[in-house]
């Protein structure tokens, strides 16, 4: 089931696990010269602005739970320089890191998530994803214990016809 019948236009549309957030404004606009502040490239979609803080792209699943698949959200993440070394510096075993982060664009369908507070995860640097959220949302709620088939379909209904 690759498509599904939209009750908002009664068309049919692609069925998307994946929802992508385009980069912060903040680095077309460096990188255009309409602000005058320093971006160095650290690796894939992760760059230090002003040598203050970083903006990386992560993963955040959301689990379908009753199908064997997961809402993907990649998503920017803002963390302050220092919180990035302090977490690197207090890894025990070097491998798994968490760093305290905030979320640059609120995520659609959910409420109060503006600059949410979230923590990101990587072992060895590799697969780099969201893996708490601070506040008590509803994201939070989904986040923790996933979504059904159909909330999906009704999220993506309001996603294909967001104006």
């Amino acid at each position: 089931m690759n498509e599904f019948e939209c009750k908002t236009c009664g068309g049919v549309h692609q069925l998307s696990t994946l929802i992508e957030f385009p980069q912060p404004d903040i680095i077309s606009q460096i990188t255009s010269g309409k602000v005058d502040q320093t971006l160095e490239h650290l690796g894939r979609n992760t760059m230090l602005i002003n040598r203050e803080y970083i903006l990386m792209e992560c993963e955040m699943k959301i689990p379908i739970v009753d199908r064997d698949d997961d809402l993907d959200y990649l998503v920017w993440v803002r963390m302050d320089k220092a919180d990035v070394k302090k977490a690197i510096g207090s890894s025990k075993d070097k491998e798994s890191i968490k760093i305290k982060g905030k979320l640059i664009h609120p995520i659609p369908f959910y409420d109060n998530t503006e600059e949410l507070d979230v923590h990101i995860g990587s072992i060895n640097f590799e697969e780099i994803s969201i893996c708490s959220i601070d506040r008590s949302t509803e994201l939070r709620q989904d986040f923790i214990r996933g979504i059904s088939f159909d909330k999906l379909i009704i999220m993506l209904e309001k996603y294909y016809h967001m104006d």
